[in-house]
């Protein structure tokens, strides 16, 4: 009984990482706009201000996260071709903060 409750919690979360990755592909930016964006960078290649360099676009705020930063002045193709592992669009940066607006 203990083995399949194993199971069952790894299923459970094997499955809420995929709904996670699922979610996050739905929010992804449109490849028309050139920002604001927050590019996401996998933890074992470039960084993300690596990334943004490489795409050619410029740096937004003062303070960066480990694993992303927000940028501008790029398109969506040039920052997933320079190694980005998601890029979000200002919609999805809204909703992560709680607000609702309409773009």
């Amino acid at each position: 009984m203990r083995v399949y409750l194993h199971v069952l919690l790894v299923v459970l979360g094997l499955a809420a990482c995929v709904a996670l990755e699922v979610a996050a592909f739905a929010a992804s930016a449109s490849d028309a706009d050139i920002g604001p964006f927050l590019v996401i960078a996998a933890p074992w290649g470039p960084t993300a201000e690596a990334v943004v360099v490489a795409a050619g676009g410029q740096f937004v705020g003062p303070s960066r996260a480990p694993l992303s930063i927000l940028a501008t002045d790029v398109t969506v193709p040039a920052l997933r071709a320079a190694g980005a592992w998601d890029v979000l669009d200002a919609q999805a940066l809204a909703n992560l903060c709680g607000l609702e607006i309409d773009l």
